[in-house]
């Protein structure tokens, strides 16, 4: 086999309709949903991609606790409404279009403070930290700990606050 030819498995063309994608919302952070677009198996473990729509609310708390995925580099993209974001301890507001990157090993959280609806975009590089919202489905914050470690995932912080 030559450099330039590969197996006729090693990746598929994917077409998903915008419908397709069920939407998960998450107990533990009334007004937050996530949805998964595409899976790591999709990739062959390369990337996974899922987008969190987060409502605009008046009590805490307005996103995720300060966490660190060991495994996996995650990028954000702002489609709608803008984040505040802590990553490695500075925060900064991240906006329509703006791409914010948080290598493996960082700490990191973001919030919705503002009046208006969040949308965004999360890849992780590789693959399938997707499942991470599939098993949480339902789940009660005191009983997250567990399957964060098992996606190696740490919780090192409190949830940004206003």
């Amino acid at each position: 086999m030559t450099q330039h030819e590969q197996p006729l498995n090693v990746r598929q063309a994917i077409f998903q309709q915008n419908e397709e994608a069920e939407w998960i919302d998450l107990i533990h952070t009334p007004g937050e949903r996530y949805r998964i677009r595409l899976k790591g198996e999709d990739t062959n473990g390369a990337y996974s991609i899922i987008e969190v729509i987060m409502d605009p609310k008046d009590e805490p708390p307005y996103g995720p606790m300060l966490h660190i995925h060991q495994r996996t580099d995650e990028l954000f993209r702002i489609l709608e409404g803008k984040a505040r974001f802590q990553v490695n301890g500075k925060e900064f507001d991240a906006g329509v279009g703006d791409i914010v990157f948080v290598p493996k090993g960082t700490p990191h959280a973001f919030a919705n403070f503002s009046d208006s609806l969040l949308y965004m975009q999360i890849m992780f590089t590789p693959g399938g930290e997707e499942a991470f919202w599939q098993k949480i489905n339902g789940m009660p914050l005191d009983e997250m700990e567990e399957v964060c470690n098992t996606f190696h995932v740490l919780l090192v912080g409190p949830p940004l606050q206003k």
